[in-house]
């Protein structure tokens, strides 16, 4: 039976009076809701107050938590449009590394759906923005992984693997560095692919291919191809070593924090924090309570999971958890 949640455009109401003056209210509303969820109450809403709730939330919110609340309530197609949008537009290495983390995790089938997502949402193709905001190698690299299709597969070719290795060998000891065959094999290589031929480079040869590219490669670009090899090794760790610079030392990354959490939140939290106590003998959760406040933490912390104690440890509200319906 279908929640009545879902088929009841009343439900909105509450979310409607809830934006802007009671954050407790559209947290309960919208943060133990999943993907499918969400989109309904986002449909409904629109439905009944003739307005898009996104854009609602963006006129009511503020600062970091709008941006997590934004990007929560957005299909994953568009969510993945805005995070390109805005790396690209950041002009940042920390920006073009967002963009590569989308483009190469990305099915064929995703990646369309993000091409029609973006060209709906800012009217222009991926790649026309690619090429007027970046250059040289970086925009290769970007325009080839969007444009490559690198379907899934779930056992690597041992055989492709070992021409690939020997063909990095090569490109990384050319003078000067083949960059070029080095972008072509990380395009067109899944990531389950790209591990094996990485596994296979460092067995024959006793060192990473990436450590490798980090000291003959400068610059953003041998940044770029890192984002891509470190995600083919390990999508697990990835996230979770990124979510922990994004927070260590003084400041927050507060992008990189949001867009982790908010899109790896339904697929694989629970193994990244298992990981990340693993890697840092600490629990996310306690390091986000102590690099965010008030209700952009709570937020984030409903995300991951967090208990109500954790959530209690910086301030919030205790009916929440008694509130769901």
């Amino acid at each position: 039976m279908i929640d009545k949640i879902f088929v009841c455009t009343d439900y909105a109401l509450p979310l409607n009076k809830g934006i802007g003056c009671d954050k407790q209210t559209l947290m309960g509303v919208v943060c133990r809701r999943n993907q499918q969820q969400r989109s309904n109450i986002r449909h409904m809403y629109g439905k009944k107050y003739e307005e898009d709730l996104i854009k609602r939330l963006q006129s009511k919110l503020h600062g970091n938590f709008q941006n997590a609340v934004a990007l929560w309530m957005c299909d994953p197609a568009e969510r993945d449009a805005v995070v390109i949008k805005n790396g690209l537009n950041s002009w940042t290495n920390k920006g073009l590394c967002a963009v590569v983390e989308i483009i190469y995790a990305r099915t064929p089938l995703e990646m369309d759906a993000i091409r029609r997502a973006y060209r709906v949402m800012y009217k222009c193709s991926v790649e026309q923005q690619i090429g007027l905001k970046s250059s040289g190698d970086e925009k290769k690299l970007l325009l080839a992984l969007v444009r490559e299709d690198r379907p899934a597969i779930i056992e690597p070719d041992m055989e492709s693997a070992k021409t690939d290795a020997e063909g990095l060998l090569k490109a990384i000891s050319s003078r000067p560095i083949d960059k070029s065959s080095i972008v072509k094999t990380i395009s067109i290589r899944s990531p389950i692919q790209l591990k094996a031929t990485l596994d296979y480079y460092k067995k024959e040869n006793r060192h990473s291919f990436g450590k490798l590219v980090k000291q003959e490669i400068n610059g953003n670009f041998s940044a770029l191809l890192g984002v891509a090899m470190k995600y083919a090794k390990s999508r697990i760790n990835y996230f979770a070593k990124t979510l922990y610079k994004s927070m260590k030392g003084l400041g927050t990354d507060d992008a990189t924090l949001v867009r982790i959490l908010v899109m790896r939140a339904e697929i694989d939290m629970q193994e990244i924090k298992t990981q990340f106590y693993k890697k840092y003998r600490r629990t996310l959760e306690s390091m986000m309570i102590s690099d965010t406040s008030g209700s952009y933490a709570s937020f984030l912390l409903f995300l991951v999971g967090a208990t109500q104690d954790e959530i209690q440890a910086v301030g919030k509200i205790k009916h929440l958890f008694t509130s769901w319906r």
